[in-house]
């Protein structure tokens, strides 16, 4: 996945670039890792359960995985897969201090870019039922597709517009 670029966000009076770049697996797994396990470990544990083997694979597909970096340090990452009918956000992650900035509506347009160049109508996620960051996804534009008891399937739909302009 080439899909390097910066990202230019204001909010409250402070501007910051965030350079999203393919993932390294050797150098980038760690850092992988244990964000996932600061963000994901207690929602886990209550619903499906903590595979330490699975998770100690992680990243399985290097390839899926754009990591973001400001000022050079890492602050998260996000994957993405093509399913035949949509774009899937498998993962978005920031680490705590990065969260509420506009870094997670940035990315999400820029999701929405990636969807509209490979032709997808809709992206689609899945979030945990006490994940706070619902109120993003629901803010720009996300709509629930299904209540899979202890996750949402979200989806949003793009118009047809979005999708031409990128032809």
């Amino acid at each position: 996945m080439s899909e390097n670029k910066i990202l230019e966000i204001s909010r409250d009076e402070q501007v910051f670039s965030i350079s999203i770049e393919p993932c390294d697996r050797q150098g980038d797994g760690q850092f992988i890792r244990e964000l996932t396990r600061a963000n994901f470990y207690d929602s886990l544990i209550k619903t499906i359960g903590w595979n330490e083997n699975r998770h100690q694979e992680e990243p399985k597909f290097p390839e899926r995985y754009l990591m973001l970096f400001c000022d050079r340090n890492c602050i998260g990452f996000f994957s993405l897969r093509d399913r035949p009918h949509c774009l899937y956000l498998e993962t978005l992650q920031l680490v705590q201090q990065f969260r509420g900035r506009g870094i997670g509506t940035a990315l999400l347009k820029f999701v929405e870019e990636i969807a509209s160049r490979r032709k997808k109508s809709k992206i689609q996620l899945r979030v945990f039922k006490d994940n706070p960051v619902q109120s993003l996804y629901h803010r720009t534009g996300f709509k629930l597709v299904e209540d899979e008891g202890w996750c949402l399937l979200m989806e949003k739909v793009l118009s047809i517009s979005q999708i031409e302009k990128r032809s």
